[in-house]
C-alpha cells in the first residue's frame, strides 16, 4: 500500500483489468474449495467403509498398497557396486521418530501458508470489492 505524507490512510493500487483480476481471483478460490469438498467427500467414504468392516479386517495389512521396503528392479545384466558408489549414497543418522516430527512439521507449516494464502485471497478480494464501489459511485456522480 502507498502512504503519501499529508495522509495516513492507505491508497488502493490502480488495477486496470479489475474483472479480469476479480475472476482469476475467484476462479482459484473455486478451484480450492472444489479440492477441499472433494477431500471431505473421499474423507467421509473413507470412514463408512471402515464403520462397516471389522477389527480384524481393519487390522489385516493392506497388500494391494506399495510395499514397505526397498524393491530392486529386474536388470537386463548384472550391476557391478564399487565402493565409491556406496559413498555416494544418502545416510540417514537417528530414528524415524526423528523424521515423523520433521515431517509433521514440515506439513504444519504447508498448512500454515495455505491459511495465509487464502487471507491474503480475501483481503485482495476486499480491495477489489471497494475499488469497485469507488468506481462505481465515481460513474454515478459523472452520470448526475
Amino acid at each position: 500500500m502507498i502512504k503519501t505524507r499529508s495522509s495516513q490512510h492507505e491508497l488502493l493500487y490502480y488495477d486496470p483489468e479489475i474483472e479480469r483480476t476479480l475472476k482469476r481471483i475467484r476462479e482459484e478460490q473455486r478451484k480450492i474449495q472444489v479440492d477441499l469438498e472433494f477431500n471431505l467427500e473421499k474423507l467421509f467414504e473413507e470412514e463408512s467403509n471402515m464403520a462397516e468392516r471389522t477389527l480384524k479386517e481393519l487390522g489385516a495389512p493392506k497388500l494391494d498398497d506399495e510395499p514397505l521396503c526397498i524393491v530392486f528392479p529386474t536388470l537386463e545384466r548384472p550391476l557391478k557396486l564399487n565402493s565409491g558408489f556406496l559413498n555416494l549414497l544418502p545416510k540417514f543418522y537417528g530414528n524415524a521418530e526423528g523424521m515423523v516430527k520433521n515431517l509433521a512439521t514440515q506439513i504444519g507449516q504447508v498448512h500454515n501458508q495455505g491459511v495465509q494464502y487464502q487471507q491474503k485471497t480475501d483481503t485482495h478480494l476486499q480491495n477489489i470489492d471497494t475499488q469497485i464501489g469507488q468506481i462505481y459511485t465515481s460513474l454515478s456522480n459523472l452520470e448526475s
